[in-house]
């Protein structure tokens, strides 16, 4: 298998060239993408040509490349004259084997973080995502579970026709499509219309934040049997997303933050609550956040009082919507739950 060759001068038609890229010791030709490398990031150009850079799979173990040895991988090819002729880089494979069939790389610029990244097909429905400033070192940022299959494509586009109101689209191989955003490190799902199982609404550095809810238990750690005063349901509802340092790292702004909490058998506090939280994603898997909450304590049957709250936690991600929820505050409280939250993009 190889990668064919054509020109054009209209994008309509085509010339055909001989192949331009053949298989090799690390294996047959597997598809992936290709990028114009303006700021020579990646050191190829020569003379006045920005180089082009296409990135592709070696795919070994296969019907074509059984002799090669080795697993499937991921490697580049360049070109200093425009695509007149092409030379494979020295270094192949600049991505090892990871899993299974692991393959098709995009690649793309992501302008607010100031280097390029790839979106790689793992193995059933999972992607990872990987960073470079060079195009021949890559870093693992973060993996997407339970996504499509295969030859991943995604994009930056205008939400009808707004320049300020962007979504990341993410579509491949299988069919399904997907509208979110993407900070370099982490794809957040906003909505895919092309799945109705996956139609998932999250937030993201551009979506507004409409509301949630956690159901959890509060434990006093002070207390010697560390007996819990009792669980609750927290409401946040009506806040709004300010956008500090892209897509991952949101500043949450309640407007309204309700409590419904049984401090006792006897005694049932509704504590409404204006905050902030500031959270940080780590990875796919984690974030982290820190919050103060002020508002008014009314407990049915007994004097109310006003209220405050700091605390700070970590949320594991179950599902792009669902949070398991662990969180310190003052006085000892520890507070554990499921959150469940939801965004309009």
């Amino acid at each position: 298998m190889t990668w064919g060759h054509a020109v054009s001068r209209d994008m309509i038609h085509w010339r055909e060239l001989s192949d331009a890229l053949h298989p090799d010791a690390l294996g047959t030709i597997y598809s992936g993408s290709a990028v114009v490398d303006r700021d020579n990031t990646s050191g190829f150009k020569q003379g006045e040509h920005d180089p082009l850079v296409c990135f592709y799979t070696s795919a070994a173990n296969t019907p074509w490349a059984r002799a090669a040895g080795s697993q499937f991988a991921q490697s580049i090819a360049y070109s200093q004259d425009s695509g007149k002729t092409w030379s494979k880089y020295q270094g192949n494979p600049v991505i090892g084997h990871i899993v299974g069939g692991n393959r098709d790389p995009k690649v793309l610029w992501h302008e607010p973080t100031g280097r390029w990244v790839m979106a790689l097909f793992l193995a059933q429905r999972e992607m990872a995502f990987f960073s470079s400033s060079d195009l021949k070192q890559w870093t693992e940022e973060s993996r997407w579970t339970d996504c499509q299959y295969g030859c991943p494509e995604f994009f930056e586009m205008a939400v009808d026709g707004d320049p300020v109101r962007k979504k990341w689209v993410f579509y491949g191989g299988s069919g399904d499509y997907y509208v979110g955003g993407f900070d370099g490190i982490l794809y957040a799902i906003g909505l895919g219309r092309s799945d109705a199982d996956r139609v998932l609404w999250t937030c993201t550095a551009d979506s507004a934040f409409v509301g949630g809810a956690t159901i959890a238990g509060d434990l006093n750690v002070n207390s010697v049997d560390l007996r819990g005063d009792g669980g609750g349901v927290e409401l946040d509802l009506g806040t709004g997303t300010i956008t500090l340092s892209g897509a991952g790292d949101p500043l949450e702004v309640g407007a309204i933050m309700a409590f419904l909490h049984p401090e006792k058998k006897d005694n049932i506090a509704l504590l409404p609550l204006i905050g902030v939280r500031y959270s940080v994603h780590l990875n796919q898997n984690w974030t982290v956040f820190a919050g103060l909450k002020v508002g008014y304590r009314f407990r049915f049957g007994h004097s109310s009082r006003w209220s405050g709250d700091y605390s700070a936690g970590a949320y594991w991600h179950i599902s792009p919507a669902t949070f398991l929820r662990i969180e310190a505050g003052h006085q000892g409280l520890l507070r554990v739950g499921v959150s469940v939250r939801t965004c309009a993009p």
